[in-house]
């Protein structure tokens, strides 16, 4: 019953259809990317999407063989309950001929440290696997977007649902964060 008021409005906006169902064309569409840039000016753009996105001390961010493994981290308070939140991004940047392919993989887990139950009212969409619900992925493409010139505009949370049509599911990139923004391009 404590993820009632949490999941509701997440089951009525999928009864309506506007959360589309996580099919195969539709994670591919919503989760890659190309870039007319070298990989490692894609993986730069990543690593700073990530770090803006959390205070210094939140946010980890690891090389691997063909992208970035990076965790931005939340320990906060929920009522009595101490949480941790864990929001996971993956990125693997590999030339494609024409610049550099991006695929984007997030996750995100939330803690309940007072209890053995590690599912305090995080959205399903969200919790424990890879986020099944595009508004994620939109922001951070379209704050890569921006860092890599193919975009004008810096998408800050706030405007995320008006400029992106995103609606739920933001948290990897906007609970708790100081929602900072890059110098303005000059």
């Amino acid at each position: 019953m404590k993820r009632a008021w949490i999941l509701l409005p997440l089951a009525l906006a999928a009864c309506d259809g506007s959360i589309p169902l996580w099919s195969k064309d539709y994670r591919t569409a919503a989760t890659t990317r190309s870039y007319a840039a070298a990989p490692a000016q894609v993986l730069e753009a990543a690593r700073t999407v990530v770090r803006l996105a959390g205070e210094p001390r939140d946010v980890q961010i690891t090389n691997t063989a063909s992208g970035i493994d990076a965790h931005r981290y939340f320990v906060g308070f929920v009522g009595m309950a101490s949480i941790t939140d864990d929001y996971r991004f993956s990125v693997t940047a590999t030339p494609d001929g024409k610049g550099t392919a991006v695929s984007l993989s997030i996750s995100a887990e939330r803690m309940n440290m007072n209890s053995d139950e590690a599912d305090i009212g995080v959205s399903p969409l969200l919790d424990g696997a890879q986020v099944q619900v595009a508004d994620p992925y939109k922001l951070f493409f379209a704050r890569m977007d921006y860092l890599l010139g193919k975009r004008p505009d810096w998408v800050s949370c706030a405007a995320a649902p008006a400029k992106l049509g995103a609606s739920i599911a933001l948290d990897p990139l906007c609970a708790n964060s100081p929602d900072a923004a890059p110098p303005p391009r000059g």
